[in-house]
């Protein structure tokens, strides 16, 4: 624009009737025209409302070019005279005494600092699925979105920024005041800003129109004086036929003196689309989220909006309406950045008409969304005929920051219809928004008017259209119809309910809560309807006067927006929830798990509350309540819907209680399935149960209670016996006995088992936060370790346990002053990985693993030394009341007494003083014809006896060999293989388990042989002790001739006061005791050699064979030649005759053989050996011959020996010599050779039987 141009003419086509153009041309006046003549001399002809105003209607045919004011092609088809108007002056004049304007600003310059602004818009989805929209197909991609770069930039305009005030003007400008008249098209018509052209084409001039052209209006030149300095604009007119149709000017061409050099290729299609004045790419979208510009799919998947709680609408925000997005962005941006448009295009689109219609009307069903109805006026100059479609403007945003450049952005719809206009002010509305009818009272004010015929339901679709509206006003009307191709000019969109009922109203305020398991039993709750406001209240169409009762409540109580009872609300659901323990899976609200949902139906009457009343039930698991019928598949009756609300006792309950709206499952009315449902109301409530029996699992008492005693790990005792095998540590071993796994020294549950620890300081231990792992720090070996293993028969939700009341005491004994508390537990309110894993997850109950342990050596005996340990373990829990002062009745504690054996070896080493032979008492027969065997025994003079009265000392073989004496001179001894000496044989005892039924097992009392204790007077030391011979060897055996190795300790035997009592009676139960603590430390004997086997001698006088042998012995042969291929030893025979002593007394009958003596006659080696078997031994023979006999009686004083040697008392008895029996004869080893031969054994004294 020159700087003297005083006005601006745009002309904008309307119709076209065949012959005749029908036009609107809008005058704008610059400052020039309007000052000062508006304050000096209102009527000046200068002052454009008293300005008469000629132009010439020029056509230029063609639209090859853009006009040119002195194109020689231009056609005058009419002269225009615009005459004075008088209202326009009243206008001008109240401008003036309201306002006061102005000076209108200069135009930034074409190369300002503001160019290359840009204005940016997001495409949103509706609008890309109706064009089928491709990023970086057309020139002007680089304005469109369709990322996050919206979303970001709202999010910037709304951070709190720092900026300098900008000093504005009070006054508005004359440029203001007319773009405020032009914006009302009657208003602009009074001001004589818009005028009304008719052209009359005749027949003739056809062809200027035909082909199109473009019109323009130029000033005439007064007499004597310039034509006005004008800033001329033409409208482009399309290709006309003989048919009339209405005309449209989206965009306005500069009429120049050149030609320009730019190129009108981008501008001119524009033109030509929109030269029907319709829009042609109509979407919409009704948003889903409360984040209106979220985008969601219309398939979305309704199950993921449950998830995304809190982000469906909490306001009905209605149906958001766009059209020709990228089109109207680039008519913005070319406006505001003049870079763009070189050419200096003007737009000529004011604003946007928007039509609806149920879906499915004919054409002639249209209602338009933008009429208006109302006054206007400035000052004293009021009109009140407005009546007629107003416009929806679009405008671009940008943020305030003086630190960036502004970055222009469109809004992402242009328009949302909620019901009423979309344009104008609806009063009913504000009043329910709470401003006063009469706040604005006496000010003009345009009223949108909603079609009363096209209300805004749910459940119902709609169709829209848009029509554009010019500079002027004009536009085509409801009854037009399109004339150009359009992509999509009509838009059908449902309209659903998108937004969750509220909450329900609870009546009254929430049960008290005094304490996390105290009772909180409301008895009842009442509930009412949740309100609904405006305008989602008014699209259920359930209240004809929804709109006069919101503002009757809102005069009545003006603090908070007035709502209606929701009448899509009919039922409560109602979700009941038990607390269950942290980071169980099961939970899904905090630590609540779901338990059953349900619902109950509200009354016809929308004020009507519905009352929820509880029945409290006793049970163990809330999965399985009725232990009557456990395959039960609704035991909470939650398919009952009417009726009390069952709930189990002795838990925290949580109900959840929503608004549930009417059933849609075609989703005709709501846009999704969870729109149906409210946000939760959530209740704590709970009731502690009467009576709480049978708290734990009913399982045996050696299930429950079990003590444990381990040895310390192998590799500590003998590394050398563990070579590469792994040896299981104790903690691995006690885990495995008591079912729990084990990770090095810390015990966790079996996957899939919850489990509580508990243990007393006796081990060193650490648990788990949570109560389900303990790691065991110190020593577990050497120790009593006590477990109680109980499984609370109740479900995770039960904590009816009062905190840390399960106690676990210990009593030693009967006496109650040894009591004490060592374990202190209750089960926390959390699980652990461990009871969540595996493939079945027991939640129907809690093990407990208490733990005790002690030290046996710290319990003191009656003694003083090593005994059982009778201990007694009591546990003790407490239950929470039911309510005040009253007490819950429970179980009896639980008892454990157990007896523990002796753990303690004694430490007392034998030490050996000496040792002999002792015999059984030597017995003659009467006559002292004979002797009984005697028995013989190995016996150990110790240096003190056992100092613990009740342990005796116990001996066992080593080793053995033969007597080496008794070998071949030839025998290589180093040759005779040497087995290695065995160890104790005792059960190493790595965990040793002792229950409640548990007894004595003599554990380890057969690894050694106890010794015999002798016969003492009371209060004498018992220091002598018998070695009885090795298990399984006889007095017999041929093993006795050699050599043992024994190994001697002190043991715990029996619990008898004087072990060398010979009284069985004294002889009481042995004391208990593990293996381990059997034996003290060992003392080794070696060559220990028990007495020799008896030798049996017999005599007889055997048949007169021959006069020699009337008296014949023999004995058996040395077993020591078979069993050790020992040298032969010589058997010898001593004969003896009884005489009397010299006494004068007489024998008495039946004596005992004190009056006689024996007296040796004979000695003579036997002469014959014979071998019956290796296991038969063999036997020895010699003969006394009768002469012999004779001689020798008569040698000793007997006289009368003719009758024969069969009449003489004689006896015989067999010696062993360790001597060939070759130099038998050569020696005489028992005569004048005593004491130079071994003498090995002999027999008894055997009385020769006289023949018969």
């Amino acid at each position: 624009m020159a700087p003297a141009d005083r006005l601006a003419v745009l002309p904008f086509l309307q119709t076209w009737s065949g012959s005749q153009l029908q036009l609107r041309v809008l005058l704008i006046p610059r400052d020039s025209f309007i000052e000062p003549h508006v304050r000096t001399d209102p009527q000046s002809a200068d002052f454009f409302p008293s300005a008469t105003l000629k132009f010439d209607v020029l056509i230029q045919p063609g639209l090859d070019a853009v006009p040119l004011r002195n194109n020689v092609d231009n056609v005058r088809v009419k002269e225009v005279t615009l005459t004075p108007i008088d209202t326009a002056r009243q206008i001008f004049a109240q401008l003036l005494a309201q306002e006061d304007p102005m000076a209108t600003p200069a135009a930034r310059p074409s190369n300002g600092s503001m160019n290359n602004l840009g204005v940016f818009k997001h495409l949103p989805a509706s609008y890309r699925t109706a064009v089928g929209y491709s990023p970086g197909a057309g020139p002007k991609d680089g304005l469109f979105s369709t990322g996050s770069q919206y979303s970001c930039a709202l999010k910037e305009m709304a951070r709190p920024i720092t900026y300098e005030p900008v000093t504005r003007p009070t006054r508005k400008s004359w440029g203001q005041m007319i773009s405020g008249l032009i914006r009302n098209s009657k208003f602009a018509e009074l001001a004589g800003l818009v005028r009304a052209v008719t052209v009359d084409i005749s027949a003739a001039q056809m062809n200027l129109v035909r082909n199109g052209a473009f019109v323009f209006l130029v000033p005439q030149a007064a007499a004597g004086s310039p034509p006005l300095a004008c800033e001329l604009y033409s409208a482009r007119i399309p290709i006309l036929a003989e048919s009339p149709r209405e005309l449209f000017t989206p965009v306005l061409f500069p009429v120049v003196e050149a030609l320009p050099g730019s190129e009108y290729d981008d501008i001119f299609p524009e033109a030509e689309d929109y030269s029907d004045g319709w829009a042609k790419v109509v979407h919409c979208r009704q948003p889903q989220r409360a984040a209106v510009v979220k985008e969601e799919d219309d398939d979305e998947n309704p199950a993921q909006a449950e998830e995304a709680a809190g982000t469906r609408p909490v306001k009905e925000i209605g149906i958001q309406i766009g059209w020709d997005d990228q089109q109207v962005t680039i008519w913005m941006d070319r406006q505001l950045d003049s870079s763009t448009d070189s050419l200096q295009t003007g737009l000529g689109i004011r604003g946007y008409c928007v039509d609806a219609r149920f879906a499915g009307e004919d054409d002639d069903k249209w209602r338009s969304l933008v009429h208006a109805k109302g006054s206007y006026g400035v000052g004293n100059f009021r009109r009140d005929d407005f009546d007629q479609d107003s416009a929806v403007e679009v405008h671009p945003a940008a943020s305030i920051d003086k630190d960036r450049p502004p970055k222009f952005w469109m809004p992402m719809y242009f328009s949302t219809w909620t019901g009423p206009s979309l344009v104008g002010l609806d009063n009913d509305r504000m009043i329910v928004a709470g401003r006063k009818p009469d706040a604005d009272a006496g000010m003009p004010k345009l009223e949108g008017i909603a079609p009363p015929d096209l209300p805004l339901l749910y459940g119902r679709n709609y169709e829209f259209r848009v029509r554009l509206l010019d500079q002027t006003g004009w536009g085509p009307g409801l009854k037009s119809r399109p004339t150009n191709p359009a992509v999509h000019p009509v838009f059908n969109h449902p309209f659903r309910r998108w937004i969750k009922p509220m909450a329900p109203v609870l009546v009254g305020s929430t049960p008290d809560i005094y304490g996390d398991q105290d009772d909180r039993d409301p008895g009842t709750l009442s509930f009412l309807r949740p309100g609904l406001q405006m305008p989602a209240v008014q699209c259920t169409n359930y209240y004809p006067d929804a709109t006069e009762r919101l503002k009757a409540m809102i005069e009545e109580e003006d603090d908070q927006e007035p709502s209606l009872p929701d009448p899509d609300v009919d039922r409560l659901e109602i979700t009941v929830r038990v607390e269950t323990l942290t980071q169980d899976t099961l939970a899904v609200d905090g630590t609540f798990r779901n338990l059953y949902k349900t619902t109950r139906t509200f009354s016809s009457d929308m004020s009507a509350a519905l009352d929820l009343d509880f029945d409290w039930v006793d049970c163990f698991d809330v999965d399985q309540p009725d232990l009557d019928d456990p395959n039960n598949t609704d035991p909470w009756k939650s398919l009952i819907l009417t009726g009390p609300l069952k709930l189990p006792k002795s838990r925290t309950v949580r109900l959840c209680v929503r608004s549930l709206c009417k059933e849609d499952s075609a989703l005709a009315y709501f846009g999704a399935d969870d729109v149906r449902r409210s946000p939760d109301v959530k209740l704590t409530l709970r009731k502690n149960a009467a009576t709480e029996k049978n708290l734990f699992t009913n399982t045996s008492a050696n299930d429950r209670f079990n003590a444990y005693f381990l040895q310390p790990p192998i590799e500590e005792i003998n590394p050398a016996t563990t070579g590469t095998t792994a040896v299981p540590t104790p903690v691995s071993r006690l885990a495995t006995e008591i079912g729990l796994r084990n990770d090095g020294n810390i015990l966790r549950s079996a996957p899939g088992r919850r489990v509580v620890f508990g243990c007393s300081a006796g081990l060193g231990h650490a648990i788990g936060p949570d109560g389900s792992s303990l790691n065991l720090t110190g020593t577990v070996s050497q120790l009593w370790i006590a477990i109680i293993k109980l499984t609370i028969n109740r479900d995770w939700t039960w904590d009816g346990l009062v905190h840390n009341s399960i106690v676990v005491r210990r009593t030693i004994g009967d006496d109650t002053s040894t009591t004490i508390e060592c374990v202190r537990v209750s089960p926390t309110k959390n699980v652990n990985h461990d009871a969540l894993s595996g493939p079945e997850i027991i939640r129907s109950g809690t093990d407990l693993v208490l733990i005790d342990a002690f030290d046996p050596l710290q319990i003191p005996s009656a003694s003083g030394f090593p005994d059982e340990i009778n201990a007694r373990y009591t546990v003790n829990w407490d239950i929470i009341k039911h309510s005040a002062n009253t007490v819950t009745p429970q179980d009896d504690p639980l008892v454990f007494s157990v007896r523990l054996p002796v753990t303690t070896a004694p430490t007392q080493q034998p030490k050996i003083v000496s040792a002999g032979i002792a015999l059984s008492p030597y017995m003659p027969s009467p006559r002292y014809s004979s002797t009984a065997p005697r028995t013989r025994m190995l016996w150990i003079e110790l240096a003190e006896p056992p100092l613990d009265p009740q342990d005796r000392y116990f001996a066992r073989v080593l080793a053995h060999g033969p007597d080496p004496l008794l070998l071949y001179p030839d025998t290589n001894f180093n040759k005779t293989p040497i087995r290695p000496e065995t160890p104790l044989p005792l059960d190493p005892e790595p965990l040793r388990r002792i229950t409640l039924s548990s007894s004595d097992d003599r554990a380890g009392l057969d690894a050694m042989q106890p010794l015999i204790p002798s016969t003492l007077p009371p209060n004498t030391p018992l220091l002598h002790w018998g070695l009885p011979l090795p298990p399984g060897t006889s007095e017999d055996s041929p093993n006795l001739f050699g050599f043992y190795t024994y190994e001697i300790r002190v043991g715990h035997y029996t619990s008898t006061t004087n072990p060398s009592s010979s009284d069985p009676a004294s002889e009481k139960e042995a004391r208990w005791c593990t293996a381990q603590s059997r034996f003290g430390p060992p003392l080794r004997l070696t060559g220990v050699q028990h007495p020799a086997p008896n030798l049996v001698c017999a005599a007889y006088r055997p048949a007169p064979v021959s006069s020699d042998l009337d008296i014949a012995v023999e004995a058996t042969a040395p077993l020591s030649k078979i069993s050790y291929k020992t040298v032969p030893t010589s058997i010898w025979f001593m004969l003896y005759v009884q005489a009397p002593l010299l006494t004068n007394n007489p024998e008495p009958e039946g004596g005992t053989g004190s009056t006689r003596q024996n007296i040796l006659l004979l000695r003579q080696h036997a002469n014959i050996y014979k071998e019956i078997s290796l296991s038969a031994g063999g036997y020895a023979v010699a003969q006394f011959k009768r002469e012999d006999v004779q001689q020798a009686l008569r040698r000793v004083g007997f006289r009368n020996t003719a009758s024969g040697v069969g009449q003489a008392p004689l006896s015989v008895l067999a010696v062993e010599m360790v001597q060939r029996p070759a130099d038998a004869a050569a020696t005489d080893p028992l005569g004048y050779g005593l004491g130079t031969v071994r003498i090995l054994r002999a027999s008894e004294l055997v009385e020769v039987r006289a023949r018969c």
